[in-house]
């Protein structure tokens, strides 16, 4: 999808919001005026940027120019680790509730939903409990999961093997993913799942080291998606993902970058993700905060 005019303050808030958190994460304290010609250094690569551009791309930019002028690689290091911890802290008795409810898969399906609320690249602050009671009590606005269910009991019934690519987003949300991935893959025998995390440090995404910290390569296999940009941009990937990705028969895509880099492809892609934005919301027809598990909006108009 294209960036829309809310997006252009949006990724120049989040530029100042990650400067200031770089300089925090290392103890240092803006003394310089470095943040005005921040500012200005965005407001011309901002105003100016591709109109073609997704969302995601043009906040990539913004992070870019923050952590430069900061001088800070990986601002959320620490940050993603204690969002680790706390999500690990709850994994025990989410594996308790899963198994207790009526239609465990469902369940652990809406659980990686709401671990999409830590987002620290759109939200400061997040409530994952209250989260998990409104989306499991409202369910999902936009609901494709007997669809998404049904390509796999068919697999199943003929014994076919199916392969399905994992995107996973944020650190912390990623062990939500675990718990959805670890259900899959008890009820599915034929089901071959292999997850994706980002290959560089960029916002709180999940990368390899939160993949390892939570054991998830454990579970199953885990590989780097791109070359460290927000969402899964597919000019900036490897040939050995592209591979992967094009040979695989389904996709899950979490969080509001992947859809915003690949809500306009056909692949046979099923996006999990609250709206945290009105964009967003707009473009997925639901309102602000809503959890959606729906099929790639470009694949269902072809399809209808």
């Amino acid at each position: 999808m294209k960036y829309q005019k809310p997006c252009i303050e949006c990724a120049k808030r989040q530029g100042i919001r990650v400067y200031n958190l770089a300089l925090e994460s290392i103890g240092a304290i803006e003394t310089n005026g470095k943040v005005h010609e921040l500012q200005q250094e965005l407001n011309r690569e901002i105003d100016t940027a591709d109109p073609l551009l997704s969302p995601a791309a043009l906040s990539q930019i913004a992070i870019r120019s923050a952590t430069r002028y900061a001088a800070v690689d990986d601002p959320f290091r620490e940050i993603k680790k204690k969002t680790n911890a706390l999500a690990l802290s709850l994994y025990s008795r989410m594996k308790e509730r899963i198994a207790q409810n009526e239609n465990p898969l469902y369940f652990a399906c809406q659980l990686a939903a709401c671990g999409n609320i830590i987002d620290l690249g759109i939200q400061e602050d997040f409530d994952i409990h209250a989260t998990i009671a409104k989306v499991t009590a409202e369910g999902f606005q936009r609901n494709d999961f007997e669809e998404f269910l049904h390509i796999l009991q068919q697999a199943e019934k003929k014994s076919v093997n199916i392969r399905l690519l994992y995107l996973c987003d944020n650190a912390g949300e990623i062990v939500f993913d675990r718990l959805f991935i670890e259900e899959l893959l008890s009820r599915f025998p034929h089901l071959h799942i292999t997850a994706a995390v980002n290959h560089g440090p960029v916002l709180n995404d999940a990368t390899m080291a939160d993949a390892v910290e939570i054991e998830l390569d454990k579970i199953t296999p885990v590989i780097h998606n791109n070359n460290g940009e927000l969402g899964t941009a597919l000019s900036a990937a490897s040939p050995e993902f592209l591979a992967f990705y094009h040979a695989t028969d389904v996709i899950v895509s979490k969080g509001q970058a992947n859809y915003e880099t690949l809500s306009h492809r056909d692949e046979n892609i099923f996006f999990i993700l609250k709206a945290k934005c009105e964009v967003i919301a707009n473009s997925l027809g639901v309102k602000l905060y809503d959890a959606v598990m729906t099929r790639s909006p470009y694949r269902l108009a072809k399809t209808n």
